[in-house]
């Protein structure tokens, strides 16, 4: 899952990119990958609510992207010093967030 210096500049240079979570393909295809890593564990047994997306910064991002979009109600989200890339879907299951930033990094 990369969501890296180049997709940055890519948001600042048009910022309305940032309330959609397509509008950047390698956030899309980072959705997808985790979607698929999610489907295969709960096909090895794994129940969904004991599946848990953890990330920090850009990987925070996918982690909510991701979790937020899944069709199924995972355990919960962890993201570190991170953001909220787009709006949360209509369709999102429920799911535990507990989002951390701390008080001396200057660009959160």
């Amino acid at each position: 899952v990369a969501f890296g210096y180049d997709e940055v500049n890519t948001a600042l240079e048009n910022t309305s990119s940032l309330l959609d979570f397509g509008s950047l393909d390698i956030m899309n295809d980072s959705i997808k990958y985790v979607h698929a890593l999610i489907d295969h564990e709960i096909a090895r047994g794994i129940q969904p609510e004991r599946i848990f997306l953890a990330g920090f910064s850009n990987g925070g991002a996918a982690a909510l992207a991701a979790g937020l979009s899944s069709k199924r109600r995972l355990g919960g989200i962890l993201a570190l010093s991170t953001f909220l890339l787009g709006t949360v879907p209509e369709h999102a299951c429920p799911v535990p967030v507990h989002l951390y930033h701390g008080d001396a990094d200057p660009v959160v």
